[in-house]
Formats: C-alpha cells, sequence, structure tokens
C-alpha cells in the first residue's frame, strides 16, 4: 500500500531546493549579469558595455568613479557598508538619465558642492528603484529628483550630507518610504512638486526635517498604518498622546497649510537588511517579484510592536 507524502518532507525538498539554488556556483556568469572588478575594472566601463535589462553586479571595494547610468538596468553592489561609490568631491556620484534602472547595495559618498550634486541624482527618470544604501556624506544633497516621476526610493540610509537629505525638484508622484533621513542640512525639500507619497520614514536631526512649497503630498498612509517618525516631534507637542495602542500619535505634525502627516509615529522606522545576493536572484528571477517583496519586508517591520 502506497504511504502518502507528509507535508514535513514537501517542505523539507522545497527548502533543500532553496537552498542548494543559493548556494550553486556557477560555472560562468550568467550572460544576463557583468561583474567589476572581474569583467571590467571599473563600474562605469561595465554599465558602457551592458545591454538594457542587464545587471551590473559590483563586489566589496571603494571605486573612485561619477557614474551615469543612461539605460535601464540593474546596480547592484555586493553590501551597502563597503561597496563604495566616491565620486571624488566632484559632480553626481550616481546620475542616472534613463527609466527602469534599479540601485541597490551601495555606499555613496563624497559628491561635489552646488545643486544638483548629490549621492544620486535622477533626471527625467521614471520606475527607478534607489534601495538599500547609504548615502552619506555628500558635499551637497543626498538624492535628487529631476523632473522625474514613478520612482521608488526605500530603505536607504540618508545620512550627514552637507545639503539636504532628499530634494524632489518638479517631480512628482513618487513614492518615499522606509528611508533613515537623518542628521542632513534638511531632511526634504520639495520644489514645484506634487502628489507624492512620503510616508514611513524617520526624520531625525535635520534642521528643518521638511521645506515644502504649498502643493499637495501624502505624508501618511491612513490609520493605523501611520505617517512618518518626527525627531522633533515631542518638543512641538508636547501634550499629544497614543491613539489606543498603535504606536501613533494623536496630534497631526503640521508641515505647511496643504502638507499634513495626520498619523505620526511614535517609533522610528527599521531600515530592513536585505541580503543583497538573495536581492541579485529575485532581480534575475523577476524583477516585479522584488519590489513585491521589499514592500512586503517593510510593512513587516512596521507592523512589529
Amino acid at each position: 500500500m502506497k504511504r502518502p507524502i507528509s507535508g514535513l518532507v514537501i517542505a523539507m525538498l522545497a527548502v533543500g531546493m532553496l537552498t542548494s539554488a543559493f548556494h550553486a556556483k556557477p560555472v560562468s556568469p550568467s550572460p544576463a549579469t557583468i561583474t567589476v572588478p572581474d569583467d571590467y575594472s571599473t563600474i562605469q566601463a561595465a554599465i558602457n558595455a551592458a545591454s538594457p535589462g542587464v545587471t551590473v553586479y559590483v563586489r566589496a571595494g571603494t571605486y573612485p568613479e561619477n557614474v551615469v547610468v543612461g539605460k535601464a538596468l540593474s546596480l547592484i553592489g555586493e553590501n551597502p557598508q563597503n561597496t563604495i561609490i566616491d565620486g571624488g568631491g566632484v559632480g553626481r556620484v550616481v546620475k542616472i538619465t534613463a527609466d527602469s534602472v534599479k540601485v541597490t547595495g551601495f555606499k555613496l559618498q563624497n559628491s561635489g558642492a552646488f545643486y544638483p550634486n548629490a549621492g544620486i541624482n535622477l533626471n527625467h527618470a521614471k520606475h527607478c528603484n534607489i534601495t538599500e544604501n547609504n548615502i552619506t556624506a555628500n558635499n551637497f544633497d543626498g538624492i535628487t529628483l529631476e523632473y522625474s516621476s514613478s520612482n521608488s526610493i526605500s530603505g536607504n540610509n540618508i545620512t550627514a550630507n552637507s545639503k539636504d537629505g532628499i530634494v524632489l525638484d518638479s517631480s512628482s508622484s513618487n513614492s518615499i518610504s522606509g528611508n533613515n533621513i537623518t542628521n542632513n542640512g534638511e531632511g526634504i525639500r520639495l520644489y514645484s512638486s506634487s502628489g507624492n507619497s512620503i510616508f514611513h520614514n524617520s526624520f531625525v536631526n535635520n534642521n528643518p526635517q521638511v521645506s515644502s512649497s504649498d502643493l499637495a503630498n501624502a505624508w501618511d498612509d491612513g490609520y493605523p498604518s501611520g505617517g512618518n517618525y518626527w525627531g522633533d516631534y515631542v518638543a512641538r507637542y508636547p501634550n499629544a498622546s497614543e491613539i489606543d495602542g498603535s504606536g501613533v500619535w494623536n496630534t497631526p505634525y503640521v508641515i505647511n497649510a496643504n502638507s499634513t502627516d495626520r498619523y505620526p509615529l511614535m517609533s522610528s522606522i527599521a531600515v530592513p537588511e536585505f541580503p543583497v545576493l538573495i536581492f541579485l536572484f529575485l532581480c534575475m528571477l523577476a524583477p516585479g517579484v522584488t519590489m513585491l517583496v521589499l514592500r512586503g519586508k517593510l510593512h513587516t517591520l512596521r507592523s512589529k510592536p
């Protein structure tokens, strides 16, 4: 008599297959992936050689470059602690002029001074994902978006930049979530930009936290999901209290006449630690899956007590 296979055995087989997939050592690099410095000594040379849709994977190290991405591809660093692109105090560290570009896993530092120099600059770009980078110690802004819409900026540490953490200049319908925006000259600045979703970020020790025109943007995700964590909230609203144990303050954080975080968070957002090798695997498997997983991880972090 045949005996049915238990659910436990099936689960063990599935785990084994996934483990083998992640630990397998390919005989040669996938034609859809270019590795720096194995295949090209510089990131820019790899980008220049890549066809649209290719992944440029960058091993840990310091790369003194000013990178321009002018085609749709994935630029993935080994990790955001020591995969460093250093702009040498000149220009934009990474400039993106194409749609559907992904950048993750880098430390981006030492841009030039003066606008629009930044750690990352999006210029007339759409549908780009800037995820899990350390964007720090730039001589002007951390991230600038110029005439760029429908982009996702999530899970980044944007810290200690001389001017603004993030700038939106004539840029609308962007999603900015899950970022740690700390110790910048200003946290986020918006010029002529509307319809952006800006919530589940931590704004701490920026002066000011926000500088925005009177155009309308969404600063929260409703109740109980909440808005942003503001480091100066208690000082501004000393009599505020928690709503029903939700982790949300009962007094809105007012930015200007058309901009209010209606449900400010009581605790800061944890920037997710997402294994870059798994991210690379997901990008190769199905680009759409990557953002679904990242969004789910951010939601899980927000839901924790």
